[in-house]
């Protein structure tokens, strides 16, 4: 069973964890393993029904679409117990295998053949335990064991058939940087694979100790001086820990590193949010009996929606290759969301045709499903406007960076009481809302960004016009 490509163009995946361990029975359909991709963490099903044989993946490798992922044995042969008789009086003789002539066959599952050619066991010297005298995967890796025991002064170091060592690229990578041939290094995993921690410990201990500074003699002097007593060396701990860069970590370096190529400006903007604080108090517990609780985001998200549809040049993306602007019909409104692997952005789909309540819903069920890991691709791509919230983790405000290739990206501060100039001259504390819009400015200059703004701004402190338009 090979990698498949489970959508929005993925080109290769990270190994998670196997769900489905080798010798066990998996079921058509069942989660196999699961893989981590650049937007989410996906469970894969086994295709067919049987027993998996062999792991061709690790944890922690990378694997391309089209790789090797397991071997299943859909006869299941390998893990039928062997069938237990009563004392038979005159049980059959077995074949003698060792004995094989060369016009004869040596009767070998096809799986006991491909674990005989990577454990270097010859199969002529094999007992079989199946019907027949078949020999079975147990039998090959009994003989691999009575080998070693027999010759253990040169084992062969671990190999995947091809006579390379068993490791994982990050493994490769490191011994390749510091020279070392993972032959030589021991290894501990499964099947004799070497860990980043076997050659972490190899290194260490094939570095040469510090040559410790001469002594030098001191002059004769009148007075004799008490020897100073030479310190310990206390083994010194790395200095650096090689983190591979992998999953959403990756992807978000990947995104960064090409928005920061794009000339972009951000402007900022200061909501007054009394009549929206009041609003929302209101209507919380109405919203509550329907299992939804409300925050500010989905007031926030609905005058986005409108705003987008006053100004739809917002809406749109630049297609440098064409040379043409992309104007969208409809807003599918990514909502950052933070996580536990990084930063992950939800689509909320034709979010412009959505009451508050909708949005509510659906920003609540898409951030549940990103910070669980069990969204679904689909929903993390075609976004065509984006809001990030610094206010729920605590920030005051931000300056947003565009999420490729969007027009603009808002970014919404920390709703709070914070002084305020009032028209008569005073100084009172009144709820506002830090607002901060960055734009692409090839597509969209600052005095558009401030068209925007004041747009949001006039629906936001008049929200209950938000509530007017039920989709």
């Amino acid at each position: 069973f090979h990698l498949p490509d489970v959508g929005e163009g993925m080109h290769e995946a990270e190994i998670g964890r196997w769900l489905v361990a080798e010798g066990e029975r998996v079921a058509q359909d069942q989660p196999l393993l699961e893989i981590e991709t650049d937007k989410a963490t996906v469970e894969i099903p086994a295709p067919v029904a049987g027993v998996v044989v062999r792991h061709a993946v690790q944890p922690g490798e990378i694997a391309h679409v089209g790789d090797l992922l397991v071997v299943i044995d859909e006869q299941g042969q390998e893990a039928m117990p062997e069938p237990k008789t009563a004392e038979p009086a005159a049980p059959p003789p077995r074949p003698t295998i060792g004995l094989a002539g060369p016009g004869e066959r040596i009767l070998a599952s096809p799986v006991a053949r491909k674990m005989a050619q990577e454990l270097g066991v010859d199969l002529r010297q094999v007992q079989g335990s199946g019907p027949a005298g078949r020999i079975m995967t147990g039998d090959v890796e009994r003989a691999a064991r009575a080998r070693e025991v027999e010759s253990p002064a040169a084992p062969a170091p671990p190999t995947n058939g091809r006579g390379r060592v068993l490791a994982a690229p990050a493994v490769r990578r490191l011994a390749q940087q510091e020279g070392v041939d993972l032959a030589q290094v021991p290894g501990t995993g499964e099947r004799g694979r070497v860990t980043m921690p076997d050659l972490q410990t190899f290194l260490a201990q094939a570095r040469p100790p510090e040559t410790p500074a001469p002594i030098l003699e001191p002059a004769p002097a009148t007075t004799p001086v008490a020897p100073t007593p030479t310190p310990v060396a206390e083994e010194a701990a790395p200095e650096v820990q090689r983190i591979p860069l992998r999953g959403v970590r990756r992807t978000i370096a990947r995104r960064l590193e090409a928005a920061w190529r794009i000339p972009q400006v951000t402007t900022f903007e200061e909501i007054d949010a009394r009549k929206l604080v009041a609003l929302r108090e209101e209507l919380k517990p109405l919203v509550a009996e329907q299992g939804v609780r409300l925050t500010f985001l989905p007031f926030i998200a609905k005058a986005v929606c409108q705003s987008l549809r006053a100004h739809p040049n917002f809406n749109a993306a630049l297609d440098m290759e064409n040379e043409v602007i992309l104007q969208h019909a409809h807003v599918h409104l990514g909502i950052a969301v933070a996580t536990d692997a990084g930063l992950l952005v939800p689509v909320v789909r034709n979010a412009d045709r959505l009451s508050v309540l909708e949005l509510a819903r659906s920003i609540a069920q898409l951030s549940e499903a990103a910070q669980a890991r069990r969204i679904e691709p689909q929903d993390l791509a075609g976004s065509t406007f984006t809001i990030t919230n610094f206010g729920s983790y605590g920030g005051g405000l931000g300056t947003p960076i565009l999420n490729p290739p969007e027009a603009a990206i808002l970014g919404v501060g920390r709703i709070a009481k914070r002084p305020v100039v009032t028209r008569k001259g005073k100084i009172k504390a009144r709820w506002t809302l830090p607002l901060a819009l960055t734009i692409d400015h090839r597509l969209l200059d600052g005095a558009d960004a401030g068209r925007f703004l004041a747009r949001l701004r006039t629906l936001l402190e008049q929200p209950a016009s938000l509530l007017l338009e039920l989709r």
